[in-house]
């Protein structure tokens, strides 16, 4: 339902001391996240009407089968309804969230529940709660990706021929303006990009993009040429 951090140095300890994203994180995250939710369910079955449970320990259970149900279910939705959910300006997306809601009460004993109106709010304060502690757990993530990725391409090149064929380096500021960009080279503020400008191997031009102005097709269009067919980004 993706600004790159910071990296943080190890302080000079032994390889290793210096991961920012320790083994056993990503466990730790889904228990507070699973934690969070049902949290949110107790909060939800003492204040809304429609939504009772007949004990403490369903809220658990249910958090439980709805973080496997988005986890495993949801992805595949997503792939069907998507034009629904764009269509509808997202609004879809929390109606076929709700219905999740709803038939994880319809299939647990004990929990009972109004209706669909009320299975969506109740998928809403579900998403605020879920959301707001996995941002929070997410800090400094891109950098694990990122030494993933780089691990990757080590074990690839291993053994393999380097192809001397040049290549091209993209370096995106994800919405820096033109003249915010002008400002900060003439200010000091990007002296490497600015030596670069001085020498006149490397020129700032305008790049105007398409409506709406997302990355997704503004960086296809950049790498291909073409970003016609990219749901989600044209209106």
């Amino acid at each position: 339902m993706e600004g790159v951090p910071a990296g943080w140095s190890n302080g000079g300890g032994p390889p290793g001391t210096g991961r920012l994203i320790r083994s056993g994180r990503a466990a730790a995250r889904l228990l507070l996240v699973w934690l969070a939710a049902t949290v949110t369910l107790l909060v939800l079955d003492d204040l809304m009407a429609g939504f009772v449970l007949n004990s403490r320990w369903l809220a658990l259970l249910i958090a439980l089968c709805l973080g496997l149900l988005y986890a495993l279910v949801w992805p595949l939705i997503m792939r069907v309804a998507l034009g629904f959910t764009v269509i509808t300006l997202g609004l879809g997306g929390f109606l076929l969230s709700g219905l999740l809601v709803l038939a994880v009460f319809v299939a647990v004993p004990g929990a009972q529940i109004r209706g669909l109106p009320t299975a969506v709010l109740i998928a809403g304060w579900l998403t605020v709660s879920t959301g707001f502690v996995s941002g929070l757990l997410s800090i400094d993530e891109d950098e694990l990706f990122f030494r993933r990725a780089a691990r990757r391409m080590r074990r690839r090149r291993t053994g393999k021929v380097q192809d001397p064929t040049p290549g091209i380096i993209y370096l995106q500021i994800d919405g820096l303006g033109y003249d915010v960009l002008r400002r900060a080279l003439r200010d000091g503020n990007i002296p490497n990009l600015a030596r670069w400008v001085r020498t006149s191997r490397h020129r700032v031009s305008v790049w105007h993009t398409d409506w709406s102005s997302q990355t997704g097709s503004s960086v296809a269009g950049i790498m291909h040429g073409s970003n016609a067919g990219i749901l989600g980004f044209r209106w």
